[in-house]
């Protein structure tokens, strides 16, 4: 995949970011201010399971997550990578803004799965975990998202847009891509918000 987030401008999160994600209780502030205002609670929901749709092959999805799990590793939190599709743009995650010390990467073990991605969310012994595993069924979303709620911590699964028409117990899920003003958020469905609504986040926002 040539993907690489160089259209997305990505920094050291700012001082103010990390001190909302310090102090945050309801949503996990995602470093984009138009996006938090749009979503109940301030952010990507706390305690709960967010489902990103993008197309495949993109990174959009991990774009728009960059600026909150930087922001969790500059608090010493852990985040946690399972099965991402590829590996060299890891390599530039520390120019994005991640601290490296806090960042796990699971790829290609066996027990790389949901099932390991619900042991780190329930224990809480990381802040965020981001599956790339395409959970096929609803139950098995349905695990991530206790496992979640149990550990308050934050699960986000991404998943391609051709799964959109599947059934799905997220709290929030959103289709991400891009168009010529920025990357393109459409809120399909968000616990707290009673109908979709879209927003365009500039590239330079962050």
């Amino acid at each position: 995949m040539n993907a690489t987030f160089a259209h997305t401008p990505i920094r050291r999160p700012s001082a103010a970011l990390v001190q909302m994600h310090a102090r945050a209780r309801d949503g996990l502030p995602t470093g984009w201010s138009q996006l938090d205002t749009l979503l109940p609670g301030g952010g990507w929901p706390a305690g709960g399971l967010t489902e990103m749709l993008n197309a495949r092959g993109s990174v959009d999805a991990m774009s728009l997550l960059l600026p909150a799990l930087a922001a969790l590793t500059h608090t010493a939190r852990r985040v946690v990578l399972i099965e991402p599709p590829t590996l060299p743009w890891l390599q530039n995650l520390r120019q994005q803004g991640i601290r490296s010390e806090f960042l796990h990467v699971i790829k290609n073990e066996a027990q790389a799965d949901s099932w390991s991605a619900e042991q780190y969310l329930r224990t809480g012994c990381a802040a965020a975990v981001v599956l790339w595993a395409h959970p096929n069924d609803a139950l098995r979303l349905r695990g991530l998202q206790q496992a979640a709620a149990a550990g308050a911590s934050h699960a986000f699964v991404i998943r391609d847009i051709d799964q959109a028409q599947q059934i799905s117990p997220a709290d929030l899920r959103v289709a991400v891509g891009r168009d010529e003003r920025g990357i393109a958020v459409n809120v399909l469905r968000c616990r707290g918000l009673h109908k979709p609504a879209m927003v365009v986040l500039p590239a330079n926002n962050y």
